[in-house]
């Protein structure tokens, strides 16, 4: 995985956490939803700056892993909030963040350990291998 991408994945992770801690401290109530403008604001906020990350994924990334996470909703849900934000409707929102929201964190911890574990076994491997590397060819053998 692209360094890139780790760090994409640990940032929309944090919001996830902080989505967490919003709804513990504010519940998941729709009418508190509707009526505290810092709960809104907030959650909000969380949401446009995950969509804001997943734009920042790399293709490749997004394409391994479309099955699983619709990118393209959240980076249009993104959209609305950045851009048309008197047209949200709350009743979404809650359903998101109860019930997408953890399968994104899910999915963000799983790969972020995976990059974890392929990195530990990468070290261990360099550790004990000494690795000569080829010869950088003066122009590219094929186009991606």
């Amino acid at each position: 995985m692209k360094e890139s991408d780790i760090t994409k994945l640990s940032a929309i992770l944090s919001y996830c956490n902080i989505i967490n801690s919003l709804m513990k401290r504010f519940g998941n109530s729709l009418d508190i939803l509707y009526n505290d403008t810092a709960y809104q604001l907030s959650i909000s906020f969380c949401l446009e700056h995950i969509g804001e990350k997943i734009k920042l994924l790399s293709p490749e990334f997004m394409k391994q892993n479309e099955k699983r996470i619709p990118f393209k909703q959240i980076i249009d849900l993104r959209n609305r909030i950045a851009h048309d934000y008197a047209s949200i409707e709350f009743e979404l929102i809650l359903e998101i963040i109860t019930y997408d929201i953890p399968v994104l964190e899910a999915f963000c911890k799983e790969k972020l350990d995976e990059n974890q574990t392929h990195e530990v076994r990468n070290d261990a491997l360099s550790a004990t291998t000494t690795v000569t590397p080829a010869p950088t060819p003066s122009k590219p053998k094929f186009k991606p």
